[in-house]
């Protein structure tokens, strides 16, 4: 299925049941009058599947939560967003950029699934659901920090060594390395709300991501460049980033580097 298709606004008709599967984020959405009920389950293995359809009914056993409205909207869509915490990106292999060098690497990001109701300015947001469970992490020292989601990537060099999946963003970051000594990069925290979301027929990328390293007395800079991705064509815009940045950081973690990408 074009995924583009999936993220549009959905007519659902009362008493019937959309479902919705992207990757193992499953969802069902009902309508009565102006009640929603939305259920949602996620497979225990990794899949491409990325389907909706119309269905009888939700599997026996699925636990719903409902919304009520004063008024009767007729109108679904499923949109993907990002984590509302930073994410701890760790490599699944430390990558050593030389002196005087740089690299793209290729990330693989998981998405939420944003559930609304109505359209244009007259919509709502029923919930946001984690296409698969993160782990919780820490930024910061003992005294000062804030919470995160750690996950692993194999931060890939070329595109076609990244695996496509429906409930997964991919985010292009290039790095340049100006100092004299080689840097190891294992550890990256990407801010998810200076990221915007596109669609293709095949995947979902962000803007491309820049980051200049001169040396350990100073900042690495980091740019979010607005935009659509240049690697891939045709990409349609479906979520703008919340936040720009407006400054960057670099904090020494476990021997190697870690970008903090933040506005504070």
């Amino acid at each position: 299925m074009d995924p583009k298709k999936l993220w549009k606004l959905h007519r659902l008709a009362e008493g019937k049941t959309l479902f919705f599967q992207v990757g193992p984020l499953q969802l069902w959405v009902q309508r009565s009058g102006s009640e929603w009920r939305v259920a949602e389950r996620r497979l225990s293995k990794q899949c491409k599947e990325c389907t909706l359809s119309t269905v009888a009914s939700a599997p026996k056993g699925i636990s719903f939560r409902s919304w009520a409205f004063t008024q009767n909207f007729e109108d679904i869509r499923l949109l993907p967003c990002l984590p509302d915490r930073p994410l701890v990106v760790k490599t699944l292999t430390t990558r050593i950029i030389p002196p005087k060098k740089e690299t793209i690497f290729f990330l693989s990001l998981p998405l939420y699934g944003e559930l609304s109701v109505g359209k244009d300015s007259q919509h709502w947001v029923l919930t946001e659901v984690p296409s698969s469970i993160l782990s919780h992490t820490w930024i910061g020292d003992f005294f000062e920090g804030e919470g995160g989601y750690a996950l692993k990537t194999p931060a890939s060099y070329a595109l076609e060594d990244v695996n496509m999946l429906p409930n997964r963003v991919i985010c292009s970051l290039r790095v340049t390395n100006q100092g004299e000594k080689p840097l190891p990069i294992e550890k990256m925290c990407i801010r998810p709300e200076f990221l915007e979301i596109y669609a293709t027929t095949q995947s979902l990328w962000t803007n491309e991501m820049q980051a200049t390293f001169r040396s350990t007395k100073q900042a690495i800079s980091i740019r979010y460049l607005p935009g659509a991705p240049t690697s891939p064509t045709k990409a349609v815009l479906l979520r703008p980033a919340a936040k720009k940045s407006k400054r960057n950081f670099l904090q020494r973690a476990f021997g190697s580097y870690v970008a903090y990408f933040s506005d504070a």
